[in-house]
């Protein structure tokens, strides 16, 4: 049985329990059940049974990587690039995920198939598309080197990423979902944070002060994650065809792309290969993961400082 339906059958259990003593006014008296129903799912169940499957977790994560990168490679002949990372601070994704929601009512993601924390495929491509805004959006020494920044921002954001507002601008570019991989010694995949708000509502007043503590799971500081990067390298080979050869349809959405190309790689379509744009794209997207993971932050609380990272590499991966 795995972590999460062990999760899932004993908070159910124990929610019932303190559901029908209270009904029936069994409570002893001496606690809040709920109180302690929180600390004995975090403390006796979550955590210990994380810790006991710790090893297998990591060493099936990095299978599961290994054999989708070689399947990747074979049978869509893409490029893939391995991103490894490493949490610098205590990370917090996906609050409203149900793995440990009925607990402290803050979940945290979790794949239910790998039974593992993960950090979805969605919010590093949001991550990597806000550091790619923060680049372009950079103080520029001139006009025209802003412009630039200004246009490849929207190439890579719009073209690559894909843009939500047209269903013709499919992205070049997919990611997998990070999974951890390894663990700094004496570290856990999981622990319990708290956090202890003093004021509720609007007014701050120190008559008024509460102090509440509100504990939840978090991954720590020292686990190593790691995702891949997939570019469309066929995809990119076929439009350029197309475009070089004037066999795509007349229309403005390739006459974006062409004027975007144009800027993004400061040549005309016919000298253009595809190798010099996928280089010019991993340079970025390379930029972008430094940028995202090690200012930006990745997930929930990354104003309090939650969500750091260090990158520890990014490599082209040939199985």
């Amino acid at each position: 049985m795995s972590i999460y339906e062990i999760y899932i059958l004993k908070a159910r259990a124990q929610l019932y329990r303190i559901y029908h003593n209270q009904k029936s006014k069994k409570s002893s008296g001496k606690s809040d059940p709920k109180v302690e129903y929180k600390r004995k799912m975090a403390e006796e169940v979550i955590l210990p049974l994380v810790k006991q499957n710790q090893d297998k977790i990591l060493k099936r994560n990095e299978a599961y990587l290994k054999m989708l990168c070689s399947a990747i490679i074979k049978e869509t002949k893409r490029e893939v690039m391995e991103v490894t990372v490493k949490t610098k601070s205590r990370l917090l994704v996906n609050v409203s995920s149900p793995f440990a929601w009925l607990i402290d009512e803050v979940g945290i993601d979790w794949d239910v198939t790998l039974d593992t924390p993960m950090i979805p495929e969605s919010t590093i491509k949001g991550v990597i598309s806000a550091a790619l805004q923060f680049i372009a959006m950079e103080k520029s020494p001139n006009r025209d080197l802003a412009m630039e920044k200004k246009l490849n921002y929207d190439f890579l954001r719009n073209t690559l990423l894909g843009a939500s507002d047209d269903a013709k601008k499919i992205s070049f570019i997919d990611l997998t979902k990070a999974l951890p991989i390894a663990v700094d010694k004496r570290v856990s995949l999981l622990e319990r944070d708290v956090i202890t708000p003093i004021y509720s509502g609007d007014r701050i007043e120190e008559h008024m002060a509460e102090p509440t503590p509100v504990q939840f799971l978090v991954i720590p500081p020292g686990v190593t994650f790691k995702f891949l990067v997939i570019i469309d390298k066929p995809r990119i080979t076929k439009l350029l065809d197309l475009l070089k050869n004037k066999k795509h349809p007349k229309t403005k959405h390739y006459k974006e792309i062409e004027e975007q190309l144009r800027n993004y790689t400061s040549k005309q379509i016919s000298q253009i290969t595809p190798n010099e744009i996928l280089t010019k794209i991993k340079e970025d997207i390379k930029k972008a993961i430094e940028f995202g993971f090690t200012k930006l932050g990745i997930g929930a609380k990354t104003s309090s400082g939650y969500g750091l990272f260090e990158v520890i590499g990014c490599s082209k991966e040939n199985y």
